[in-house]
């Protein structure tokens, strides 16, 4: 039996996700094709646009089953994100293949990236560090030292290629996919899909933008969401505000600098959540990283937790199951448990080391948060994350 595994956030699940899934069934002839998914909130710093159990429904009706990746690595910098679901993914045991899509199908080029992202060469911190010193935020400024490095060891590839290639959102997360897998030593096997062009594909960016300002976005989605449950990041404002307001001491937060830290006091915390972001950006702060900082602000996430998450201490792997077709349950009982936990009743679940106790108190603070915004906008309750249910799909 064969099974491929895709890391995704389905924020919201559309048609190339699907396409996704079925391309690594063609490509890898795989039994079974898994998805690991960001749970309540995704790697931009904000809360997904439909709740979890949608999202699990929708990703079923492609997917053979459907696992969370915990808030740390949900929320994190696309390294930490890439490096926390490969982990996972290892520790599972019986995965064959990561299949993942790109906007490039230069697997030579990605491989070279990731190279350098996984080992460093000696000269890349020191590129990293002269261009952030000009002003260039860290994105920007890695961006630029691996065009530099690749176009000095093949001079047919020019760095604005480079650079090109590093511009689009997949590409990097890609590159970062095939580094954990190098760093790790892996024996999963990577599977680039090219996106497709297609009048029935468009990003999840275009989606969300569809859906908030009341367009049709149907012929987009192979699942029917509900668009008036949908949370937009501006829905997280009046419990970030209060947050910002009642702590004096903002720069303990996993990703807010001292001098972040100042900024957000010194404009106030009484603004929308994408103006507060807007306002505190510079040009060495990403937007993306302001919203993963005060995401974890909101979270009460701090620098000291993440040294013990990602520190040398005991860290046994777990791994929410969220939903799985019936016919998976082979997949389910090959899952080498002595190596992960896999948690499919949520209440039963007892953390064996510090790490995975606050990992998996975020996951739960990550639940409670959303169910509130959630409340607040439909008037429905939804599950708590000890009481909530994996979904069995007959599909």
């Amino acid at each position: 039996m064969k099974t491929a595994a895709v890391i995704a956030e389905f924020n919201p699940f559309h048609n190339g996700h699907k396409y996704i899934a079925d391309e690594a069934r063609r490509i890898t002839g795989a039994d079974t094709v898994i998805a690991l998914m960001s749970g309540y909130f995704v790697q931009r710093g904000e809360p997904a646009i439909f709740s979890r159990s949608e999202r699990t429904n929708a990703a079923l009706t492609s997917y053979d089953a459907v696992f969370e990746l915990p808030f740390v690595y949900s929320s994190a910098s696309a390294g930490e994100f890439a490096s926390g679901a490969i982990k996972l993914l290892d520790h599972l045991g019986n995965i064959d293949y990561l299949c993942f899509g790109a906007e490039t199908d230069d697997s030579d080029l990605l491989c070279s990236i990731a190279d350098i992202i996984a080992f460093e060469p000696y000269n890349y911190s020191d590129i990293i560090k002269n261009e952030m010193r000009t002003g260039s935020s860290f994105p920007s400024a890695r961006s630029k030292a691996i065009s530099s490095i690749i176009s000095k060891n093949d001079p047919k590839l020019k760095p604005q290629h480079v650079s090109d290639i590093l511009s689009k959102p997949n590409n990097i997360l890609g590159a970062e996919y095939l580094s954990a897998l190098k760093r790790s030593g892996s024996r999963i096997a990577p599977v680039i899909i090219k996106r497709s062009a297609s009048n029935d594909l468009t990003s999840a960016h275009h989606l969300r933008h569809l859906l908030y300002n009341d367009n049709d976005a149907a012929k987009y989605m192979p699942y029917a969401f509900r668009s008036s449950s949908a949370i937009f990041p501006d829905d997280i404002s009046e419990m970030l505000s209060y947050r910002l307001t009642a702590d004096d001491h903002l720069d303990s937060y996993f990703g807010i600098s001292e001098e972040l830290s100042s900024r957000i006091k010194a404009i106030g915390p009484n603004h929308t959540f994408s103006d507060l972001k807007a306002s505190l950006k510079t040009k060495n702060i990403a937007l993306t990283g302001i919203s993963r900082g005060l995401l974890h602000a909101l979270l009460g996430y701090t620098d000291e937790m993440h040294d013990i998450i990602f520190g040398p201490g005991p860290n046994r792997p777990y791994i929410n199951l969220l939903g799985m077709k019936r016919k998976a349950s082979g997949f389910i009982r090959s899952i080498d448990n002595n190596r992960i936990d896999v948690i499919n009743k949520k209440s039963k679940y007892i953390a064996p080391d510090p790490a995975s106790d606050i990992m998996r108190s975020l996951d739960i603070k990550a639940s409670d948060i959303y169910n509130l915004l959630y409340f607040k906008k439909t008037g429905e309750t939804l599950p708590n994350e000890l009481s909530s249910q994996v979904i069995i799909s007959d599909n």
